[in-house]
Formats: structure tokens, sequence, C-alpha cells
């Protein structure tokens, strides 16, 4: 009875003295999370996300798919609002510090022993824990943005998946609802004189180019993607590309096709702004002014090379018989294209050359043509190949002898990466806007995108554009006018 006693006197003292040090580490991790400011920590975090939804919602609704006419599928802007505002308040009082700060201090209370807890808060309570305190919200942004930057990094492949997604239970566009998305967006437009048609058109271009067998108009957009209407087509070159408005934006190059020839019997065209008075130029593709809109560099296939024609006296000068997809520096200083796969950058005065260091990871980047200048003249935009068979969206910072100051200058980004990305990219003059083209499988077409690449940015649909296959795109110097070719191909055997 005596040994029965002891014993219980024993393991009474035992649970009393786990109790005292669990009710103690308790006490301690109280005190832990007020010296940490934890309440103010977790009401930060709640609020940062919370301000941050509204643009992710943004976000992701350009990346829903798009009906015919240019419609995004979902729930509607202001539902999508009021479900979001009514989840956030359902979080805000499920998640409020009273209600989760017994769960903070049990989690600090089982992770550390009460010695641990102990040196830790002497931290917190000394100046240097206070400063660490006071510099956590500091902290906080700064790591949310970091996480940002990766995660826009990564959202081109993540668009590539939900695009792919989408595609699958989006139902088949029909170009009956084509037609009528571009009769509205275009105004009325006397096209008396330009040869849209045999004969000029009563109503409206777009009209006009519905009696096609497969018209491909050059399109006029604003920079606000409010005003749209057609400009013209080239009947005797139907298959027209890459357009580029001249210096003083009085006249239009561009490169086109003869029924039956192949990318070998390519010509260069000139017309005036307004799209009369086409002039053939001969064999030539890909246009580019020199700053004073007295010449025109250009790659051709026969005899091939890169070339500068002299509008005046039309005669041609070879500027490097491997080149390829030349374009003129909007100073006039330089030419940059592809040699053998490798941009270079050629001294217009000099002709001294300037390969560029464009590594991704072990492998070099093949660039391809159409590519545009920054409006420094310092940077260029195209479109790469890589060594897994993609394509990608590259920005690439160049190194000049004129830039050897800036210690910064070189080096690539990729901002959109994907298998279908056409080889065309315009640089709006302002410097914050890059437009190209890749096919959106959601609308089963190509589109125009765009981004700002002075920041981490997420390509977004170019506002205002005819839901039609859209390629080569070129911006007019003011930066009001956005030209791209618009492919009606109507007769249901394409896309």
């Amino acid at each position: 009875m005596r040994w029965i006693s002891f014993s219980a006197a024993v393991l009474f003292c035992g649970l009393a003295f786990g109790a005292d040090e669990a009710g103690e580490r308790a006490r301690l991790a109280a005190e832990l999370l007020d010296a940490m400011n934890m309440e103010a920590q977790v009401s930060q975090s709640f609020e940062a996300a919370k301000a941050a939804i509204p643009a992710q919602m943004k976000q992701m609704q350009s990346f829903l798919p798009a009906g015919p006419n240019g419609e995004k599928r979902g729930l509607p802007t202001e539902q999508t609002t009021k479900m979001m505002d009514k989840m956030m308040d359902m979080i805000a009082t499920e998640m409020s510090w009273e209600k989760v700060k017994a769960n903070y201090v049990a989690l600090y209370a089982d992770t550390f022993t009460a010695d641990e807890l102990e040196e830790v808060l002497a931290f917190y309570r000394s100046a240097a824990g206070k400063s660490f305190v006071a510099k956590q919200p500091l902290l906080t942004r700064k790591s949310v943005a970091m996480s940002q930057k990766a995660m826009l990094r990564l959202m081109p492949k993540i668009i590539a998946m939900t695009t792919e997604s989408a595609a699958e239970v989006a139902p088949p566009a029909h170009i009956e609802a084509v037609k009528e998305r571009v009769v509205e967006a275009a105004p009325a437009a006397d096209v008396s004189g330009r040869p849209v048609v045999p004969e000029p058109s009563k109503a409206s271009g777009v009209s006009a180019v519905f009696g096609l067998e497969k018209p491909e108009m050059l399109m006029l957009l604003s920079h606000d993607g409010k005003h749209l209407r057609p400009l013209t087509d080239v009947p005797s070159h139907p298959t027209i590309g890459s357009p580029a408005l001249s210096p003083a934006g009085d006249m239009i190059a561009c490169d086109g096709n003869r029924p039956g020839t192949s990318y070998e019997g390519t010509e260069l065209l000139l017309m005036k702004a307004d799209g009369t008075d086409v002039e053939c130029l001969g064999n030539g593709a890909m246009p580019s002014w020199s700053a004073d809109g007295k010449r025109l560099a250009f790659s051709c296939n026969a005899p091939r090379g890169v070339w500068v024609l002299d509008l005046a006296t039309k005669k041609r000068e070879l500027i490097d018989n491997e080149g390829w997809g030349i374009q003129w520096s909007p100073d006039g200083k330089n030419w940059a294209y592809s040699h053998r796969g490798s941009l270079v950058v050629k001294n217009v005065a000099s002709g001294e050359v300037h390969e560029q260091e464009s590594t991704i990871g072990d492998s070099q980047p093949f660039w391809g043509w159409n590519m545009a200048w920054s409006p420094d003249s310092r940077s260029l935009c195209g479109v790469v190949q890589l060594r897994n068979g993609q394509t990608a969206v590259a920005v690439q910072s160049l190194q000049l002898p004129e830039a050897e100051d800036d210690a910064n200058r070189g080096g690539i980004r990729l901002v959109s990466v994907g298998r279908e990305i056409n080889r065309d990219v315009a640089w709006h003059p302002s410097g914050n806007r890059i437009v190209f083209t890749a096919f959106s499988a959601a609308t089963g077409r190509f589109q125009m995108f765009e981004f700002d690449p002075t920041i981490d940015s997420i390509p977004s649909a170019v506002a205002g554009q005819t839901a039609t296959n859209n390629f080569d795109q070129c911006w007019s110097a003011d930066g009001k006018t956005l030209v791209y070719v618009a492919h009606f191909n109507i007769d249901g055997n394409e896309p």
C-alpha cells in the first residue's frame, strides 16, 4: 500500500511538472509572437494577397478563350468582382488574428523548448531584434516581388498549357461572325482609286474584301485599339507581308508574291500611305527604312544575302551574302541581321561587324528575321529558335562600341516561349510596347500580342484587332498607328 502511494505521488508530480512546462512554453510562445509583431505580419500578408488579386484576375481574364467576335468567355467582370469580394471577406473573418492566435501559440510551443523560446525572445527584445521586426514588412514586399518575377518567367509555359486545355472545350469559331466583327469595327472608307477590287466598293473596304477568294489586306489599327479600317490589298501580289512605314509616314514598303510563285519569287513593293500607286522594286523581302527615308535595307533569295536599295537610283548594294533579315537602326548608324543564325550588328559607315553574345544556358539561339530595334537603337527584339525546337520572343541588349561605358549592356532574356510564334516584331516608338504574333489555340488563329519590355510583364492580346489570321505588323513613326496584314481565309479550307 505504501509502495502504491509512493508511485502515485511520483506520477502526480511528473504530470504537474509536465503541465507547468507546457504552460511555460505556451506563455513564452505568446510573448514571442507579440515581440515578433506576428499579428501585424499576418494582417499585412493577407492585405498584400488581397491587393494582388485584381491584377491577377485581369491577367487571367486576358487569357480566357475568346469567341469568334473577340469576346472573352467566363464569368462577367462584375460578377467575378463580387464573388472575389465575398470570398476575401469570408477569409478575413475566418483567418483573423483572434481566431488563429491560439494555433500559432500551440505551433511555437510544440516546436521549441522553453530554453529555445527564451533565447529567441531575448533576441527579439534586443535592438537588433526590434530592427528585424520593423524591417520585416519591407522584406516581405521584396520577397513577394521576387516571387512574382519568377512566376512571370514561368507564365509563357503556363499560358501555353492553359490555351491548349481551353481549346479542347472551346466551340469552333464561325467565319460569318468574323465578317460581322470586321464590318462593325471598320468605318466606311472611300476606296475609290485603291486596288481593293477592279471596281470601287460602294460600301466599305472591308465589304469589298469579302468579294475576293483569299484576300489579304493591310489593316490600320489605332494605338488604343478603338479605330480600325482596311487600307488596301495588292491584286498583282495576293500574298503580302512585312509592311514598313517610312519615317515621314508618307510611304509603305512591303513584300509580296505573284500568283503561283514561291518564296524565291518574293518581290519588294512600294506604295503611298493611302494604299495607292503600288510599285514593284524587283526581287527582295522584308524591307527596312533608312533614317532619312531614301534607302531600303532588305533580304533577297536570288541573289542571296542582305542588301541596300537606293530608291532614287534603284542601285543595289550587297551588305552580306550570308546575312538574312536585315533591319536598319532608328538612328541610321547600324544594321542588324542574322548571319548563319547568329545576331550581328554592322556599322553603316565603317563596315565594322559586332557579333552579339546571346547565350542561353550552354547554347546559342538561332536568330530569324523581321526583328525590331528599340527606339534608342541599343536593343533588339526578335523571335529565336531554341535548341529544343521551340521558338521564343527574345529581347537582346546590344554590345556596341558607342555603349562601352555601360557595364550592364549585353545579355538576352526570353519573354514568351512556344512552338508557333510568327517571326515578326514591332517595337513602339515610346519604347514600352512590343507587338508580336502567335497562334492562339483558343481561337484557332494567329493573333497579335503585346508586352512592356521595360518591366516583367505578361503578353496580352492587342485590343481592337480583327478576329482573323493576323501577321506582320509595324508601328508608324509617331506611334499612333499599327499596320498589320489580315488574312481573310473565308473559303473554310484554312484556319
